[in-house]
């Protein structure tokens, strides 16, 4: 049923000596409380290799979020866990896809928190380690 929609049901009851009476009622369907939403991040490599420029640049995609009325806000943050550096570009840390920059080698964690239009809220976590490029005096 949708939710909003006005129902009129027509009600007849017949008695065993087949006297009827009828009655009309009338139905609204009320949405159901709020949920807070989900937040989906997609899959991270556990493992990220650094080629050693400082030119990667990693995405995190948390787009797939949901909820039941409407995603409003994103919120990205890194975690007092995360022992390595790097930064947000382009204000992304408020987006659907954080972008990573300057990515040294080191553990990160972040957590996407995710608001809808009654600012309820969910999160989910993404940790990922990112791994020097062996030297060529490695090899």
């Amino acid at each position: 049923l949708a939710v909003g929609k006005n129902f009129r049901l027509r009600v007849t009851a017949v008695d065993q000596d087949g006297a009827n009476s009828s009655a009309i009622a009338s139905l609204t369907v009320l949405p159901g409380p709020n949920q807070p939403p989900k937040a989906v991040i997609a899959a991270v490599p556990a493992r990220l290799q650094l080629d050693g420029t400082g030119g990667e640049l990693l995405a995190i995609d948390g787009s797939a979020s949901w909820d039941d009325k409407l995603v409003t806000g994103y919120r990205w943050t890194r975690l007092s866990n995360s022992s390595a550096a790097g930064f947000a570009l382009n204000g992304s840390a408020s987006q659907p896809v954080l972008l990573l920059a300057n990515l040294l080698p080191g553990r990160y964690t972040f957590r996407l928190t995710v608001r809808d239009v009654e600012n309820a809220s969910g999160f989910a976590d993404v940790a990922f380690e990112a791994v020097a490029w062996p030297s060529a005096d490695a090899v």
